[in-house]
């Protein structure tokens, strides 16, 4: 019976592809006639285990701690697409295993660096001078190597491997939290709302520094701004299944654990727990693109399995496939739940209509301007939907303003109004200007990740703009919208002439109709010219 529940989505709840992370290992070795990959995979922890057994044909696998292609063996980030096409979310990497990666002077292996609190407002003047002197441009001395090795005794291992769950683990001796970073101490609350007892906690390690592979990997997290608000009830802040939702809606503690969303919260995907701090707009109930956006649901084995058999959640609107569709529609028991299911209206279920329809712009509407953008790039790294930005860049690319078609709306009695104007609107492009800047390499390996690239001793060489922010401090943005932190640009000369580089794009107004009484159409451009 506990099969079947899991199947069906019983028991705890997970988003769909967060689980996902690689294929079973023995796909990955099928080509060296290897009938085993106890070998080459024994350093995975146990949710890479997991994310192997349950999702064998994506090709992709956790191999000593790593996600690599299964056909060329290549590593492959979070978000990252396999030789074969398919999207991995990697969201089961266990960071405190990963095995450094060679450095590369590939621009496309340079992941985006986590935005500045803040956003651009006015723009400073960036001063032209000669290059910088011998001192000024040596380069600084790589920092002392962290060591990336577990640095776990025994017990912390043995704590990392019973509980993959509950939001803490122990990285490089240190018991921290998985989604801030911030280290914990016994009897702590993790970000995910799990109180830790750090009973296998050696304090001989505590000092340790934290891997670089490790705090690199952390997400962007968003404060929900409904918490402070008080607008959840009681129910849904503390420890047990059941809840009541903001609008009133009482949840069954039975119906919570199928509902999706985590405990005391719905949702379109299966999680652990979270929902309190993915439900940006309050209404209790968690979307895909909440989730996507906060990065904050956690996964269980029971969400899981759930999630890897094709179950969905109650009230989702989404039919259950794979397994988990087989049982539901053609197994007696399945029949019976489903018909269940359809009599009692979801089991008495209505997922709220705000939930409805939301899309990012919805989400961030409500955030601080530092939150909104941290939503916009944990959505672009989650989702696996995600829709590439068309950047233009080909040399014989050309941009045609396109022109709305307009549909005159004639009135019933024209006689008695006025003409009708209907605007045009077409779409241009945008500029800012840029400066080069360059110095030379030996950053090092442990050097944030988006700097990794200069470790083989390449030139700096980024094209930026100085920003003063709101808080009245600076920082280097580039053209892709990335904001960077003028520390790692010390010692650098400007290269070049100013550059002016298209950043995005404006609607304009390109002219107007006009439709009399009688049904005539006169068009004007912007300034109210007739035009034709």
């Amino acid at each position: 019976m506990k099969t079947f529940n899991a199947l069906l989505g019983w028991g705890f709840n997970k988003k769909p592809v967060f689980c996902g992370g690689g294929g079973g290992s023995s796909s990955s070795n099928s080509d060296n006639g290897s009938s085993s990959s106890s070998s080459s995979d024994s350093s995975n922890s146990f949710s890479e285990t997991m994310a192997n057994i349950f999702t064998p044909n994506d090709g992709a696998s956790y191999v000593n701690g790593n996600l690599v292609d299964d056909a060329t063996g290549e590593t492959i980030e979070a978000g990252g697409t396999t030789s074969t096409g398919n999207v991995i979310s990697g969201s089961a990497n266990d960071p405190s295993n990963d095995r450094p990666a060679p450095s590369s002077s590939d621009d496309n292996d340079r992941p985006a660096p986590p935005p500045v609190t803040a956003t651009p407002a006015t723009t400073a003047t960036e001063a032209t001078g000669a290059l910088p002197s011998a001192s000024a441009a040596a380069p600084p001395p790589d920092p002392e190597p962290v060591e990336e090795t577990s640095g776990n005794s025994a017990f912390e291992n043995l704590a990392n491997a019973f509980t993959p769950f509950d939001g803490a683990a122990y990285v490089n001796g240190v018991l921290v939290d998985e989604k801030t970073g911030e280290k914990l101490d016994a009897g702590d609350t993790t970000y995910s709302g799990n109180v830790i007892s750090g009973s296998a906690n050696d304090p001989s390690n505590d000092d340790n520094e934290l891997p670089a592979s490790f705090t690199n990997a952390l997400p962007n997290l968003i404060v929900n701004p409904n918490i402070e608000a008080g607008v959840y009830d009681e129910s849904q802040l503390d420890d047990d299944w059941g809840y009541t939702r903001p609008d009133g809606t009482v949840v069954s503690a039975a119906v919570d654990m199928i509902d999706g969303g985590g405990k005391n919260f719905g949702g379109e995907m299966f999680s652990g727990s979270g929902g309190v701090n993915a439900d940006l707009n309050g209404d209790g109930y968690i979307t895909n693109d909440e989730a996507y956006a906060t990065g904050a649901m956690n996964d269980n084995l029971v969400s899981t399995v759930s999630t890897a058999s094709g179950a969905t959640p109650l009230g989702s609107g989404i039919d259950p496939t794979g397994v988990a569709g087989a049982v539901y529609n053609y197994t007696p028991a399945g029949l019976l739940y489903g018909g269940v299911k359809d009599v009692t209206d979801n089991f008495g279920f209505e997922r709220p209509d705000t939930s409805i329809g939301t899309d990012l712009d919805d989400i961030t509407s409500s955030l601080s301007l530092t939150d909104a953008i941290n939503a916009t790039v944990n959505s672009v790294v989650l989702d696996p939907d995600a829709v590439d930005y068309p950047t233009g860049t080909d040399e014989d690319t050309t941009t045609v303003d396109p022109v709305l078609p307009v549909t005159p709306v004639i009135p019933d009695d024209p006689a008695t109004l006025s003409p009708l104007r209907t605007d045009m609107y077409g779409t241009r492009d945008v500029s800012q200007d840029f400066n080069r800047r360059y110095k030379g390499g030996g950053m090092g390996f442990y050097a944030p990740q988006y700097l990794r690239r200069y470790a083989s001793g390449q030139s700096i060489d980024e094209l930026v703009r100085r920003v003063e922010l709101p808080d009245g401090t600076e920082a280097y943005m580039t053209p892709d919208g990335r904001y960077l932190d003028m520390e790692q640009f010390k010692g650098t000369a400007l290269a070049g002439d100013t550059t002016s580089v298209v950043t995005g794009q404006e609607d304009y107004l390109q002219g107007y109709t006009l439709t009399d009484a009688a049904g005539n159409v006169t068009q004007y451009d912007a300034e109210g010219n007739i035009v034709g």
